[in-house]
């Protein structure tokens, strides 16, 4: 399952969580303006809860 174990690499998920951040950081958002995030769908939605994704998000920590 080469696929699977390599999102499951710590090292490897904390480069891309530095990658998304380095590029969230040109986004113009603010308070008043949110990021909004578009559901797809339910799998992805109880994927990102599931594994903590939304407290990577601005304003959760």
């Amino acid at each position: 399952m080469r696929f699977v174990d390599e999102y499951r690499a710590p090292e490897q998920v904390m480069q891309l969580i530095e990658h998304l951040r380095e590029r969230a950081s040109h986004l113009s958002y603010t308070a008043e303006r949110p990021l909004r995030i578009m559901e797809v769908c339910g799998g992805h939605t109880h994927a990102i809860f599931k594994f903590g994704l939304d407290q990577l998000l601005p304003g959760k920590r």
